[in-house]
């Protein structure tokens, strides 16, 4: 990695000093990941401007010419880059649209790069899981085809999506081998020659959020462990942001039920991370920095007033902004603040609200799990499912 980051470094100093071409666009945007995993977003920001502001002006030139690198740099700038500063949900089309474009210029591996994370900002943006899952099984299948290496680290997302919704998808038998579950994927991995720390820091991460959703915080707690030990943790950006948010939130809800002062820091720390990132995106990490900072608030103060100010503002900013699946997160968590001060009525309401918008969302099973821990009555649910249709979001469900 040293040494590449020196070429990168060397590669736009060329560029600066002998003038730029398509190529530089490419060059100029693995800088801007490069200042970014460091940190320096606003350098990073600038550095990627300037690598739309090349392809912009080559795509607009009236002699025709090769396309094809620019769908590399739009790959980083959508991938890498673009993450800190937009939403999931506008980068997904982005990314599918550099997919098409990709395959009909037969960059095929630049394709199919373009196609995991496309469908996995979809996942992970809260699309309606209902449409994400229609297109499942034809995305790995053309994934899988393509590249077993790239197919298993496609089947982790998907996993995650079965496990939402509860609907099973034979997406194992595409892969080679006797590999029937994730854990005969990691099992794989461990003995390979090549093994990849960032490929696990994804699987550990991909469990936390797995056994989150199934309110398992034990199993959650242990998943967040390995991975803020594992030393490729900010290689993946996604990985990284999940991590702190879902670490974040499982800390916090395992300190106020089983104490622990090593709980609370890590909390805090997570949320720390969060907020830094939400100055650059408030659409993106707005709302979830309000609920983890609701979180820390309920853990270090207790029952008072601004504590359920924070969770309301977290849930008014994840509606305003469509995040349909962290506000249906924000009510579950509100709903166990509300039960552990034996606040049934207040609890019950927000539970009620957390199914209806995990069921909108399309996560039947996590949707489920509530209505079955909390003895939800189904004909009070029909009453606030009226009430949340008159909801405002910015997506049709």
């Amino acid at each position: 990695p040293i040494l590449s980051n020196l070429l990168i470094c060397q590669s736009v100093e060329y560029s600066l000093k002998h003038g730029v071409f398509l190529e530089s666009a490419t060059t100029f945007a693995y800088y801007a990941i490069i200042k970014t995993r460091n940190g320096e977003y606003l350098n990073g920001k600038r550095l990627a401007d300037v690598a739309k502001a090349i392809i912009k002006h080559y795509q607009n030139a009236k002699d025709a010419m090769d396309l094809s690198p620019a769908l590399r740099a739009e790959y980083y700038l959508y991938g890498f880059v673009d993450i800190w500063f937009t939403s999931f949900r506008e980068l997904a089309p982005k990314l599918l649209n550099c997919h098409e474009a990709a395959m009909k210029l037969g960059c095929v591996d630049d394709a199919i790069s373009c196609l995991i994370e496309g469908w996995t900002y979809m996942l992970y943006g809260g699309d309606n899981l209902s449409i994400v899952s229609q297109s499942s099984l034809s995305c790995f299948r053309k994934i899988a085809k393509h590249s077993q290496f790239f197919a298993k680290w496609a089947v982790i997302d998907h996993v995650l999506l079965m496990d939402l919704t509860g609907k099973p998808v034979d997406i194992f038998s595409e892969l080679e081998g006797s590999i029937h579950s994730l854990d005969d994927v990691q099992a794989k991995d461990k003995t390979d020659s090549d093994y990849d720390h960032v490929f696990t820091c994804h699987l550990q991460v991909t469990n936390l959020m797995r056994s989150f959703w199934r309110g398992d915080y034990a199993a959650a707690e242990e998943h967040f462990r390995n991975a803020l030990s594992n030393p490729s943790l900010k290689l993946d950006f996604k990985t990284f942001i999940f991590h702190c948010f879902f670490g974040g939130l499982t800390s916090f809800c395992l300190y106020r039920t089983l104490g622990g002062c090593e709980r609370l820091n890590s909390g805090a720390e997570m949320l720390f991370k969060i907020e830094k990132l939400a100055k650059n995106s408030e659409t993106t990490f707005g709302n979830k920095w309000l609920l983890l900072k609701a979180e820390h608030a309920a853990s270090v103060h207790g029952k008072c007033d601004h504590v359920e100010q924070y969770y309301n503002e977290s849930i008014k900013a994840a509606q305003n902004h469509g995040n349909i699946h962290e506000m249906a997160l924000a009510y579950e968590l509100l709903g166990n603040y509300y039960a552990s001060w034996e606040c049934g009525e207040e609890s019950s309401n927000c539970f009620k609200r957390a199914f209806v918008y995990y069921t909108q969302w399309g996560a039947t099973k996590v949707a489920e799990r509530i209505r079955d821990d909390h003895n939800l009555d189904m004909a009070s649910i029909a009453n606030v499912e009226l009430q949340a249709r008159d909801s405002k979001h910015l997506r049709s469900w």
